[in-house]
């Protein structure tokens, strides 16, 4: 008797989960649970157009929410009718599109917060380089009016970005990716499995979150959060150009690479003139070359030059500041990065927001 009453019992409260699931997927929560917001050509990626997803780092295991408008550019998921207004837009890659952070918690999501009279356009994603800008340039000129001011973010990737994956194709004035890339993308469904995901989110949520809860203890207890990694990315600034690992140099050579970042760099700057835009060239150190230094490679030096050349309106040089608060904190790599990865933190882009926002006002 006692156990036909738990069994009992048990069916009624699945049953009653179900139809609560089901009223809180299509009444409250109407957002279509993904994983990803990315979408591929055959030879070129980019973010889909009002996509909500919760995305995860795979170097920090962290997760962050990810809201694209209707042209398929990060924002904060608040549509505001601003078409009219002047436009700041964000090149980069991965650090101006914000990878393992919340989008409030960016450099550009800090912007578009606090301005209200710009409508702030994020054309960062992970894994672009120069040769990437320079088309979405090329795409801004055509479609965009009233480009104030362009904000550029260099990074320390974007070379090596620029010698083994991006190549412009001249036939469709389109870049294509030169090697395989992990692709990040929702597993397409139908059926019941189709059903499932838009019906029954509730649970799809408590099940990601409590899976999340147990591998975040696990992480933390494995993550080395004070080593400071060398990459292949970054090694070109502290190791000898001769003993750069080959496999990542093998489409172009250091020297043809930097003529070529250069020449993509000159034209992002006529785009931006024949928009009649600001162009803000912005670098900042990673952690490995605040550790390592710069004996090999001087990228300051390079890009204040080349700054120099293509005249843009002003380079924005964080370098000194990150010397002066790694010379001033023992902790400063937990306080600038996140823990087991090359990429800034909260912190990290909260000092971007103060020393740009200045700098372009």
């Amino acid at each position: 008797m006692i156990i036909k009453k738990i069994t009992v019992n048990f069916i009624l409260y699945l049953l009653l989960f179900a139809i609560t699931d089901l009223i809180f997927s299509n009444f409250i929560y109407k957002e279509t649970f993904r994983y990803a917001c990315y979408e591929y050509d055959i030879d070129f990626y980019s973010l889909q157009s009002n996509c909500v997803a919760i995305e995860k780092d795979a170097r920090t295991k962290r997760n962050f929410k990810v809201y694209t408008d209707e042209n398929g550019h990060r924002f904060l998921g608040q549509k505001k009718d601003n078409d009219k207004k002047k436009k700041i837009i964000f090149l980069g890659d991965s650090q101006a599109y914000g990878l393992g952070l919340d989008y409030e918690d960016t450099l550009p999501g800090k912007f578009e917060k606090n301005l209200n009279d710009y409508k702030i356009l994020n054309f960062g994603v992970s894994s672009y380089s120069p040769t990437v800008y320079n088309y979405h340039l090329k795409i801004i000129k055509e479609k965009i009016n009233n480009v104030k001011k362009i904000i550029l973010i260099l990074d320390i990737s974007d070379l090596l970005q620029e010698s083994y994956r991006w190549e412009y194709n001249t036939e469709n004035n389109k870049p294509y990716l030169l090697t395989h890339i992990p692709k990040k993308k929702e597993k397409e469904t139908s059926g019941w499995l189709k059903f499932k995901r838009e019906n029954f989110k509730g649970t799809r949520l408590v099940t990601f979150h409590t899976r999340e809860f147990f591998r975040s203890i696990k992480n933390r207890s494995e993550s080395k959060k004070d080593k400071i990694i060398k990459t292949h990315w970054g090694e070109f600034t502290y190791t000898d150009t001769k003993n750069l690992q080959k496999v990542y140099w093998q489409f172009l050579n250091f020297d043809k690479t930097l003529k070529k970042m250069t020449k993509n760099l000159h034209e992002i700057s006529t785009l931006s003139a024949n928009l009649n835009s600001e162009l803000y060239i912005v670098i900042f150190p990673w952690a490995e070359t605040l550790q390592y230094g710069q004996n090999s490679f001087n990228w300051e030096n390079y890009v204040k030059q080349t700054c120099d050349d293509i005249n843009c309106i002003k380079l924005i040089n964080l370098f000194p500041k990150f010397r002066e608060l790694k010379n001033s904190s023992i902790n400063w790599r937990k306080e600038l990065y996140l823990a087991d990865d090359i990429h800034l933190n909260e912190k990290g882009h909260e000092i971007l927001y103060r020393i740009i926002s200045k700098a372009i006002f």
